[in-house]
């Protein structure tokens, strides 16, 4: 199925802390005031976030001057796309999100109570990074029932492949899953907390190392620390 919600993402009290960009040892040591706060937001946020994967499973059917061409002739292109594809046999294009109910309730929150605010959207950031490690970790699974390896998740972005240009190539190819994740004319993501990415499946990836790698933001990271293996971030 091209749409995927049987999801099951935990959440605790340091996920809000570190959606805020803080590190929560820090935050446990100094502020211990806000931790009831941030345990509220979780409550709260466990109510309202909805899980969405929603994906298109193509194969690659030629490689040639810089471009995938895929099934149903869909196209990813640029020499981003070439260095970490360029052996791909299938690819995954896809978009997770979180939905909009704990977005527009932390938009509503923050005018009259900042601090619980922030909270939630500390929530939704970790939630929403979550969510794409499940989903990276279940395609990667598939993938390993056929002995083949899969990419790191490309995501636009990432140094050498531009949000406009990225953005575009994926929902393109997504038009027709669903309106779960939609794309405004300048490029972002509706609802707001949500993701978009590229797997390439091959029998031996030719490159192994992390997304950090090629994040234009890997010098000031909220998540580069906690990050464990090939996990895409919000761009």
């Amino acid at each position: 199925m091209p749409i995927l919600t049987d999801w099951i993402v935990p959440l605790d009290v340091d996920d809000v802390f570190a959606g805020q960009g803080a590190d929560p040892m820090i935050i446990r040591r100094r502020s211990p005031h806000l931790i009831p706060i941030a345990e509220r937001a979780l409550g709260e946020a466990q109510l309202l976030i909805r899980n969405i994967v929603i994906y298109k499973l193509l194969d690659v059917q030629e490689i040639s001057h810089n471009q995938l061409k895929l099934t149903d002739d869909h196209v990813l292109h640029g020499d981003f796309i070439v260095t970490h594809l360029g052996n791909a046999v299938r690819v995954y294009v896809g978009a997770c999100t979180i939905s909009e109910a704990l977005e527009l309730q932390s938009a509503r929150t923050m005018k009259a109570d900042p601090v619980y605010g922030m909270a939630l959207d500390g929530a939704a950031s970790s939630a929403i990074q979550k969510l794409s490690d499940a989903a990276n970790d279940r395609f990667s699974a598939w993938a390993a029932e056929e002995n083949l390896q899969t990419t790191i998740p490309l995501s636009p972005g990432m140094i050498g492949w531009t949000i406009k240009s990225g953005q575009q190539q994926i929902f393109d190819i997504l038009a027709d899953v669903s309106q779960a994740v939609r794309l405004t004319e300048s490029s972002l993501m509706r609802p707001l907390k949500s993701l978009s990415f590229v797997i390439g499946i091959a029998p031996e990836v030719a490159f192994k190392g992390e997304p950090c790698q090629f994040c234009s933001r890997r010098g000031n990271c909220a998540f580069r620390k906690s990050r464990v293996g090939n996990r895409p971030c919000l761009p």
